[in-house]
């Protein structure tokens, strides 16, 4: 995965959860940074989860989300 598309992603997951927290606590300041300001160790966690949950969507996923979907059917019943 590039990862200049990769760092677009991580902002864009991190830009919508800013935009929630501010709707969910409009009075409060909002703990979401942009990923330039976390340091280097944090953004390349940030940007390794962005990556491992888009991976999760490919095709050859698609057994493991099965699986996956049954669970979490069962257990909201």
């Amino acid at each position: 995965m590039n990862r200049l598309r990769l760092e677009y992603a991580t902002e864009g997951f991190l830009n919508a959860m800013r935009r929630e927290q501010q709707k969910q606590s409009p009075a409060d300041p909002v703990p979401i940074r942009s990923l330039h300001e976390y340091s280097p160790a944090h953004r390349s966690a940030l940007m390794r989860a962005v990556g491992a949950a888009i991976k999760l969507t490919r095709p050859e996923n698609d057994n493991a989300f099965e699986e996956w979907s049954e669970k979490r059917s069962v257990n909201e019943t």
